[in-house]
């Protein structure tokens, strides 16, 4: 189901961009940027203060997860923002999506890995491919709209790989075995002792 949503978005992505809707195109990815700052991130930060026992009101937190949201979004897809920040907000998004495959089984989490690979290899490399026909009509419709999707790919291919590599690492932390969580249905790593 994952992988029809992610063929299903990516045809959209490719009939937008043929169709020359790209500003519905970067507001999807300003609103997809959002999500996981401000929802994903800000679950994850709720937890995290709740698990320090630090005393903070509901007010304030609010009040920073909405700065954190939208300077990233900003900041990754619309500012021209200097390196090291975007670099950091790429690595934040990396670390949130990376910390709720960790929530989910370890053969779901292969699983996904394995049918995305295959997704990808079709996507790009058959002639008849997505994303390659949207390379290909990018060179020829507006050479300036292909580097604007050339670096939004390496802003998403950066997330990609950094959440392949945090996900990697949350699988053989020394110390940590996957336990299952009540409330969220998914194993969390959980100190051995």
């Amino acid at each position: 189901m994952f992988v029809a949503f992610i063929t299903a978005a990516t045809f959209l992505i490719f009939f937008l961009f043929k169709y020359n809707y790209t500003k519905c195109l970067w507001a999807y990815m300003g609103f997809s940027g959002l999500l996981i700052f401000g929802v994903l991130g800000a679950a994850i930060g709720y937890e995290l203060i709740q698990a320090l026992g630090v005393p903070l009101d509901i007010l304030t937190y609010t009040f920073c997860v909405y700065n954190f949201s939208i300077v990233g979004v900003l900041a990754v897809f619309f500012w021209p923002s200097p390196l090291a920040m975007r670099q950091a907000y790429l690595i934040a998004i990396a670390a949130i999506v990376a910390f709720y495959f960790t929530r989910i089984p370890e053969w779901t989490t292969w699983t996904l890995l394995v049918a995305m690979a295959l997704y990808d290899m079709y996507a790009v490399l058959t002639p008849g491919g997505p994303l390659r026909v949207l390379v290909e009509l990018a060179e020829t419709e507006d050479p300036g709209l292909q580097h604007r999707a050339v670096v939004a790919m390496q802003c998403m291919c950066e997330v990609a790989g950094a959440v392949g590599d945090a996900a990697r690492r949350a699988s053989v932390l020394p110390g940590v075995v996957p336990t299952r969580s009540p409330a969220l249905g998914g194993a969390r790593p959980s100190p051995r002792g």
